[in-house]
């Protein structure tokens, strides 16, 4: 890794990139996942369930 300048902003954008996009593939196969193995139902109220919380989450902070 010594070829990689570190502390630059290219590199870091960069990073953040990859890792932005490894997270999405991540999700991605687990909501396909999800959808193959449960109902649609399960699924949007689990996601309401999720954004709920994260109002709740904003409120109490």
């Amino acid at each position: 890794m010594e070829h990689v300048k570190i502390g630059t902003r290219e590199n870091f954008m960069e990073d953040e990139t990859r890792k932005n996009l490894l997270i999405g593939t991540c999700e991605s196969l687990l909501i396909w996942n999800m959808l193959k193995f449960t109902g649609w139902n399960m699924i949007c109220e689990s996601l309401l369930r999720l954004e709920h919380v994260k109002i709740l989450w904003r409120m109490k902070h």
